[in-house]
């Protein structure tokens, strides 16, 4: 992942940040044991992906941010070959059953992220509330998610276009960055459309091992992130 600072002309952005990620991402069934193919529950799949992202950071604290995705779902992800070598690596179990995950398909995908402060009057330094949404449209996901978000710093909180939680803690100047050690969480509810990863793909139907969608989900994340210049931590 890299992210920099773009140029900004106008008055109420406070930054516009570019983010380039490539990176796999791996899923698998609960059970991963050579006779557990009888009780998976869900399928395995690699996704392959390079993505590009673009941030608005407002003076008022509102967050938008836009982003496109290339890349492969299925075989052509190598996701079977790289985590059956870190297995080894790390001398950790074997994984069986990689022979039925989802077929090759072409992902392209686009991701959206609003967030907006909540209650002014009752945020301070130590503490803030935010609104916060997302939408996922494209071959492998789509679906819109909406919920809540609540840092309580355990150091002085930085407004948010300098903070490390949407990742915007670079800076175009040689100033250094406010240290950062806060406690977040952040529930929301998710109504998935669809999902490549378990529903195999959109254009085939040649998946070995595919399920339907619960669509409603609970997500839930919490935990703590800290942040000194470059470093970061969470």
């Amino acid at each position: 992942m890299y992210r920099f600072s773009a140029k900004n002309d106008k008055e109420k952005v406070n930054k516009k940040i570019i983010e380039l990620r490539i990176g796999p991402y791996i899923y698998n069934p609960q059970f991963t044991d050579k006779a557990a193919v009888a009780v998976i529950d869900r399928p395995f799949t690699g996704n392959l992906f390079a993505a590009v992202d673009k941030g608005f950071f407002f003076q008022n604290e509102s967050v938008f941010k836009a982003g496109i995705e290339l890349g492969f779902v299925g075989p052509n992800s190598f996701a079977e070959e790289t985590q059956k070598k870190f297995h080894k690596f790390i001398v950790y179990k074997s994984v069986y059953d990689w022979e039925t995950q989802v077929k090759n398909a072409v992902a392209v995908q686009s991701h959206f992220l609003f967030s907006n402060k909540l209650f002014p009057k009752l945020n301070n330094n130590k503490s803030d509330f935010y609104f916060q949404s997302e939408a996922d449209l494209g071959t492998v996901f789509t679906g819109v998610s909406a919920g809540f978000l609540t840092r309580i710093g355990l150091e002085k909180l930085v407004p948010i276009y300098d903070s490390s939680l949407y990742g915007v803690s670079v800076s175009a100047g040689l100033g250094e960055l406010q240290k950062e050690f806060y406690f977040y969480i952040a529930p929301s509810i998710k109504y998935q459309v669809y999902d490549g990863t378990i529903q195999g793909s959109l254009f085939n139907d040649r998946s070995p091992i595919t399920f339907d969608l619960i669509p409603i989900r609970f997500n839930g994340e919490t935990g703590f992130k800290y942040r000194r210049n470059n470093f970061n931590l969470s």
